[in-house]
């Protein structure tokens, strides 16, 4: 987070000349600067309760966005069996049902308040990490007419399973996570983790 200096009520362009605390600002003149790696956004309200106001906006926006991907999912879940089930193997659906579930784990991980949820919800997350790149694949390959030899299927769908057992060992073991936290950004839980030597495995699939 960026301290900034107001200067004016038309002198903007000084925001930034220097780092100044909150509540060094007198109440008149308030801005909220909110910062990542990739943005910023200088948000400027004249009152205290203008700067909350617009914090809930951000709460508010962030939580539409992964309701919004939530319901879509659970719309395309929806169609697929209702509609194009009778049409498709059934190896199509786990595609939808493990995005839904990704999108629905992204709901309830920004609405967690301690540690231990998030954690649970994160591995029910990691469902869709783990074994919906390798549904996808196999959708692919049906779509191109291209049979894969059952072993081969069968090594793969063991790769990803020994992939989420190292994700069910967080919490338990370092191996996958060393240590993990959660912090509060926009309002939304996020998940804060320390990777393990083993984490390399999920990225590398």
């Amino acid at each position: 987070m960026f301290a900034v200096r107001i200067l004016h009520d038309l002198d903007l362009a000084a925001c930034f000349d220097g780092r100044l605390h909150l509540s060094e600002i007198p109440d008149k003149y308030i801005a909220v600067v909110n910062y990542s790696e990739k943005y910023s956004i200088l948000c400027y309200c004249n009152s205290r309760t203008g700067s909350q106001n617009i914090k809930g906006g951000l709460v508010l926006m962030v939580l539409a966005y992964y309701v919004s991907m939530c319901a879509l999912s659970l719309v395309c879940c929806t169609i697929y069996f209702f509609i194009k089930r009778k049409y498709f193997p059934f190896r199509y659906a786990t595609v939808f049902i493990l995005a839904f579930l990704s999108q629905f784990c992204y709901v309830l991980l920004a609405i967690s308040k301690d540690v231990r949820e998030a954690l649970i919800i994160y591995k029910f997350l990691y469902i869709g990490g783990c074994f919906l790149p390798l549904a996808g694949l196999f959708m692919i390959l049906s779509v191109c007419k291209i049979e894969l030899p059952k072993w081969v299927r069968f090594i793969l769908v063991l790769l990803s399973g020994a992939t989420y057992c190292l994700v069910l060992s967080a919490g338990y073991s370092p191996l996958f996570y060393k240590s993990v936290d959660i912090k509060f950004k926009n309002g939304v839980t996020v998940l804060v983790k320390d990777y393990g030597p083993l984490h390399i495995i999920f990225i590398s699939r």
